[in-house]
């Protein structure tokens, strides 16, 4: 029969509690975490340009490959955003909300 010295348990109890604390950090990041649209140097007008274009589209999927093909990248980041990226209208109403 093995015996566990009082030290082996701290270290595992130490163990086991920066391992909880790691998921949790991670759990907490992710839950977050938004999407954003991102493209180098653009200007706010810019976004807000694109965006009204690509709200014309029929599908959430065509509003998303529209705002690709004009640049714009998708990235999910802990809020706050980084300087230079935008909510777009369907993450912050829904897309059967749009203008």
């Amino acid at each position: 029969m093995a015996r566990c010295s009082a030290s082996a348990i701290a270290s595992s109890a130490k163990r086991a509690l920066c391992c909880a604390s790691l998921l949790a950090l991670c759990a907490l990041t992710t839950a977050c975490s938004k999407f954003y649209w991102w493209k180098p140097y653009a200007s706010s007008e810019e976004f807000h340009w694109n965006e009204n274009v690509c709200l014309q589209a029929i599908t959430h999927d065509d509003y998303r490959r529209c705002m690709q093909n004009a640049g714009w990248a998708r990235i999910k980041t802990p809020t706050p955003a980084p300087v230079g990226s935008y909510r777009g209208y369907p993450d912050e109403h829904g897309w059967a909300f749009r203008p």
